[in-house]
This record gives C-alpha cells, sequence and structure tokens, in this order.
C-alpha cells in the first residue's frame, strides 16, 4: 500500500479545506437569534410535522409576536431551506474537522467514515432533524430534491478526494469508490432510523459497532475479491 505523502493527498486536503470554508462562511452568516428560531421551527416540524407545525405555536414557544418571525423567512419554502442549510453546514463542517490527515488503507477510510456516522447519530438534534427531513420530504417532491442537493450531493463533494488517492493508484475505480460510500453510509443510516426515528429504541451495546466491522469487512473483501481493473497492475 502506497503512503501518498504527496501527490493525492495535498490535493485532498486542499479540497476539503476549501469545502470546510465553504461551509463554515455559510454558518457565520446567521445570527444567534436567527439560528434559535430555526432550530425551534426544525423541532417544531419533527415534533408535529409540516402541516401540524403552526406559526403561531412556534412564536409562542419563542416568546415572540407571530408577524415578527417573518423577519427571519418570507414563506415556509424559504424556512424549509434555510433550516436544512442550517443543519447540513453545521453537520459537514464537523465531520470534515475530525478527519485525519491521510488514510492508511481502503478499510481506513471505510472505518473512518462508519465512525462519523455514530458519531453524528450521538448528537440528540440530529435524531430531530432527521425526523423533520422525513416530515418534509413527504409534504412536497421539491422538498425531497432539495434534501438531495444538500445531503447526498454534498456527501460526495466529500467523499470524493478522500477517495481519490485509491482511485489514482488504481485501487479503485470510480464506481467502486461510490458504492463502498453508499454501502457503509446507507447501513449505518437506516440501522439508526429504524432503531432511534421509527422505534424509538436505545442501540443494544456494540451493537451498531458490531454492524460497522461487519459492513466494513464485506466492503473491503469484495474489492479484494473482485476481478482486476482493467490497466490496473497486479
Amino acid at each position: 500500500m502506497s503512503e501518498f505523502e504527496t501527490g493525492p493527498w495535498q490535493v485532498q486536503r486542499k479540497a476539503l479545506e476549501g469545502f470546510l470554508t465553504q461551509v463554515s462562511q455559510q454558518a457565520q452568516h446567521v445570527s444567534e437569534r436567527h439560528g434559535e428560531v430555526l432550530d425551534a421551527a426544525m423541532s417544531l416540524i419533527a415534533e408535529r410535522g409540516l402541516s401540524g407545525a403552526s406559526l403561531r405555536e412556534l412564536a409562542r414557544r419563542l416568546n415572540v409576536s407571530q408577524p415578527s418571525l417573518y423577519a427571519y423567512f418570507k414563506s415556509k419554502d424559504e424556512l424549509i431551506e434555510q433550516i436544512v442549510a442550517r443543519f447540513t453546514t453545521q453537520t459537514f463542517s464537523g465531520l470534515i474537522s475530525e478527519l485525519p490527515e491521510r488514510y492508511t488503507s481502503v478499510q481506513h477510510f471505510l472505518e473512518t467514515v462508519a465512525t462519523s456516522i455514530i458519531r453524528l447519530w450521538e448528537r440528540p438534534t440530529h435524531v430531530s432533524f432527521v425526523r423533520f427531513m422525513l416530515a418534509v420530504a413527504l409534504e412536497k417532491a421539491e422538498y425531497g430534491l432539495l434534501m438531495r442537493r444538500y445531503l447526498h450531493d454534498r456527501g460526495r463533494e466529500i467523499a470524493a478526494p478522500l477517495m481519490a488517492p485509491f482511485i489514482a493508484t488504481g485501487e479503485l475505480d470510480e464506481s467502486d469508490a461510490c458504492h463502498l460510500f453508499d454501502m457503509v453510509s446507507n447501513t449505518l443510516v437506516m440501522h439508526f432510523i429504524k432503531r432511534r426515528v421509527m422505534h424509538a429504541a436505545d442501540d443494544v451495546p456494540g451493537e451498531v459497532e458490531r454492524l460497522a466491522q461487519f459492513v466494513v469487512q464485506v466492503g473491503v473483501a469484495g474489492i479484494a475479491n473482485r476481478p482486476s481493473l482493467g490497466g490496473a497492475s497486479e
């Protein structure tokens, strides 16, 4: 396994640092009070669904007049996008800041992805945010596309430079990289949705860690046993 002291790893860090700067600047555009309004709105929608979340109740929770809320958003669509932008920015900036300088192997990368997802779900606000996303995505097709743009597409933006060094050496092709990332992340996310969102149940001690280890091992074994890539050295 190459050590990647230079070259692709330098490109990787520059790409991630640029992305982190971008999302951090976006977070700074929201004032503290504006953030409190978005947090309260997200919690309310997560609890009651979009149709059951009234501006009257939001104003009551914030102890403000209902008309004053329009200083922060002009429409329901604008409110939804602001909430999604705020929480995805917080999520990705936190994940990027915890990434190691470099990876020693594909397995190391997948283990880091798994650990990051587990830590993310340890945040109480993340469960509420997922409930919020499920509630609004079912309300209107445009909201589902909004979630894709902020979550799926941004996740791929992060994963691409992380996997680039392995693609550069022929250990993976782009399709392998996408499938591995999706397999690990989707498996763990669905586990947490089932346990904490649908069933509202605590995890069995060690259960998610064993699941993460299993899915990483399956991914690594699948790559090791697949036919060699065309043009790659044996």
